[in-house]
């Protein structure tokens, strides 16, 4: 196999990069603290403009699941050093997170995660997908017409959605009644709310099962992106947004939707429309009215900038890697890996809650001493289970995360439909690790795989001619 010069430089040049960032942050380490956040703050732009480049050059997709992992990263837990830099006297909706602990704590976790992003980013853009195992997946699953493609979608819609929608209702309703602490929702098992969450699968079928009819596609589109806006009235936003993202890369590169200056002007103004909408929710959950109207008002007030809020609010994720770096190991010893290896027996069913500890060991920020409501991040999850031994383990993680883009991306350019919506949990599990635990991978893959597989096989029994016959009483 040849050597990829051009690969090579790239990241040579990379590495280069990485090595004098350090060197530099690490030289002012000792500078007054609100200047060492502005040189931070202006580096995580640039880097991230850097990484960028570096994807386009290197032919991998803007609109994959790498770069929006590499996206939501830097969003997640740079945001507030961002708005922290430049923006002095912001309000935050919750808490300005790096104000709270020491400043040399504060720096370590901060740099940490700047470190560990990168060294992520390097290896999914190292990462290939093997002309052999992409020939062995180009023999699989090929054995279906599209009219029993539609059967499928169709069936997995008409069991997921009706209780995705009850689930959804029921949210929402405890939300307008009190002021919203968590997303638990009494009265529904976990099994129901995964078998609900299934059907993104259905939409992303469907979207492949309607390509050939561009306006029944777009109905499906904007219908099933329609729903999970809504489910966001509930004031969890994860599900929906991750699930909006996946349909939308989609449809992107199931039609081949090319960048020019039109498609960008479009995807802009959708974008801004979203990200406002996002962070209206996230400012009127924290209220007891919270309703259409509010909404409506709170979205068009020209003194609310939804990019400062949009900052604000995701880039708090870098708050729990601060914490960790508190609390690990202080009160909480580190976790050597358990996390990675315990998320896999949360497949099984939890029968008399013989899963709760495990559970609560993932989800490590419920152990935490402060009082905030903390989501997760895979960085604070590397540093509570290695410490700084996580340098050497992020790679890991960039593989990971590359060869799902891979296999994902290779399923998309080749209307591999049956493997990509096999890819689909996968791919939410990994979007979602970037402000949550690995447990959100393990047993949505598993389940998802099952479930999706099961109406496979089935659908592919069934003669299509067959089944006319017998509805229409021939």
């Amino acid at each position: 196999m040849g050597i990829n010069i051009k690969k090579m430089k790239v990241l040579t040049a990379y590495i280069m990069i990485f090595i004098l960032q350090n060197l530099f942050l690490c030289i002012i380490l000792n500078q007054k603290f609100e200047i060492w956040i502005k040189f931070l703050a202006v580096f995580s732009v640039f880097l991230f403009l850097i990484d960028t480049i570096f994807f386009i050059i290197l032919g991998k997709k803007i609109f994959s699941v790498g770069y929006i992992f590499v996206a939501l990263s830097f969003l997640f837990h740079m945001g507030q050093v961002i708005l922290h830099a430049f923006f002095k006297d912001y309000n935050y909706i919750s808490a300005d997170f790096i104000k709270i602990y020491p400043e040399q704590l504060t720096k370590s976790a901060l740099l940490f995660s700047l470190n560990i992003i990168q060294i992520v980013t390097f290896f999914i853009l190292l990462s290939t997908y093997s002309k052999i195992k992409r020939e062995r997946m180009n023999s699989k699953f090929n054995k279906i017409s599209n009219t029993q493609l539609k059967l499928v979608g169709w069936i997995m819609c008409i069991i997921t959605v009706p209780m995705k929608f009850k689930y959804i209702k029921a949210a929402i309703d405890i939300v307008q009644d009190e002021t919203y602490v968590s997303s638990i929702v009494e009265g529904f098992s976990g099994v129901y709310i995964q078998i609900s969450n299934f059907c993104i699968i259905a939409f992303v079928i469907l979207l492949f099962a309607y390509s050939y009819n561009k306006v029944m596609q777009k109905i499906i589109l904007f219908s099933s992106c329609l729903f999970f806006v809504w489910s966001m009235l509930s004031g969890g936003r994860i599900y929906g947004v991750i699930s909006i993202l996946i349909l939308l890369l989609c449809y992107i590169r199931i039609n081949d939707i090319k960048i020019n200056f039109i498609s960008i002007t479009v995807m802009c103004f959708f974008m801004v429309v979203f990200l406002q909408l996002i962070t209206t929710i996230s400012f009127i959950r924290t209220t007891h009215e919270f309703n259409i109207q509010n909404l409506i008002q709170y979205a068009f007030n020209p003194s609310n900038n939804f990019l400062l809020k949009m900052l604000d609010e995701f880039g708090g994720t870098v708050g729990t890697v601060i914490f960790t770096f508190d609390e690990v190991p202080r009160y909480l010893d580190f976790h050597n890996g358990q996390s990675y290896i315990k998320a896999w027996m949360l497949v099984g069913f939890n029968i008399n809650g013989i899963l709760n500890q495990i559970s609560k060991e993932i989800s490590y920020t419920l152990l935490f001493s402060n009082r905030f409501h903390l989501g997760g991040s895979y960085i604070g999850e590397l540093y509570y289970n290695f410490g700084f031994f996580s340098y050497a383990f992020a790679p890991l993680v960039g593989l990971f995360i590359g060869k799902i883009s891979e296999m994902s991306d290779y399923c998309l350019e080749n209307k591999l439909v049956i493997e990509f919506a096999v890819l689909v949990m996968p791919v939410y599990g990994a979007i979602s690790w970037v402000r949550g635990y690995f447990d959100s991978f393990t047993r949505s893959f598993v389940w998802g795989t099952v479930f999706i597989l099961f109406f496979y096989f089935v659908c592919r029994r069934i003669k299509i001619s067959d089944l006319k016959r017998k509805l229409i009483g021939i």
